[in-house]
């Protein structure tokens, strides 16, 4: 069962990062939208291209923060999949156990060749 806490400590580890790196992302990720729509309001009011590029560079810097998003979601859903399969693991360990240790019991009354209880 000790071998199951590194993997729940990995999980869990990467759940609160992943979890607060996108909180973090996600209000940039808005605010880069804003930025993009002011860009390109300004870009059909003037039809200079220096607003142009930068309505581009917003919705590049955008897409960037889409897929860090993505990366990040991946990465939380595989934390708390660790976390499930440790405690799975935990649990199964001590089904295990508590078999292995009626079959014992049972291998001892047999030996003994005493009426089963």
């Amino acid at each position: 069962m000790v071998l199951f806490a590194p993997l729940a400590a990995f999980g869990g580890w990467e759940v609160v990062h992943s979890t607060r790196e996108i909180r973090r992302l996600e209000v940039e990720f808005r605010a880069q939208g804003e930025a993009s729509q002011a860009e390109g309001a300004s870009f059909v009011e003037s039809f200079q291209p220096e607003h142009a590029r930068k309505y581009l560079d917003a919705l590049d810097r955008r897409r960037q923060i889409a897929v860090r998003l993505t990366q990040l979601r991946r990465n939380r859903f595989l934390g708390a999949l660790a976390l499930v399969g440790a405690a799975l693991g935990v649990a199964a360990g001590s089904v295990l156990t508590r078999i292995s240790r009626e079959l014992d019991e049972e291998r001892r009354w047999l030996r003994s060749g005493e009426r089963h209880p």
